[in-house]
């Protein structure tokens, strides 16, 4: 029979935490490709969305009420208008992303980067040059390892 060092349970553990990880960042995905539109539509039925600022409260709504139930006991969090670059001491920050899912692996926050980035548009005719813009921005994100999945909604 084999014990079990500290370093070795930490290990198991540390598997553990990142395969949990990663379970609940594919149910978060699959959430936002398939039910949150149905959730969304249903919102604007109501008029309860009149801006992107509420289509944005809407999103983080949804999300916090359908994958996110316990924040107390989930390493995920939610942020809104979240720049993602360093900025010049004085001036504007450039690069930044309305809704983002993060992953806190520890209580010391010093890893924070967003998992998922969700860019929102609210227009009855989106102009294609914008939504070009939004979808190299994510890309530049994804390519230099910034987030791992973004969406446009």
């Amino acid at each position: 029979m084999a014990y079990l060092t500290k370093a070795r349970l930490k290990t198991k553990r540390q598997k553990k935490g990142r395969s949990n990880a990663k379970k609940t960042l594919n149910k978060i995905t699959k959430f936002i490709q398939k039910d949150l539109r149905g959730k969304i539509i249903q919102d604007l039925k109501e008029f309860r969305i009149s801006s992107e600022a509420d289509l944005r409260t809407s999103i983080t709504f949804w999300l916090r009420k359908s994958i996110l139930p316990n924040p107390r006991y989930s390493k995920y969090r939610l942020a809104t208008e979240l720049r993602v670059r360093r900025q010049a001491v004085g001036k504007a920050a450039k690069k930044g992303v309305d809704v983002a899912v993060q992953y806190l692996p520890t209580k010391t926050f010093t890893v924070y980067k967003p998992d998922i980035m969700i860019e929102i548009k609210e227009n009855k005719n989106v102009v294609p040059k914008n939504l070009r813009h939004d979808i190299k921005k994510l890309k530049r994100f994804y390519k230099s390892r910034v987030c791992k999945r973004g969406f446009i909604i």
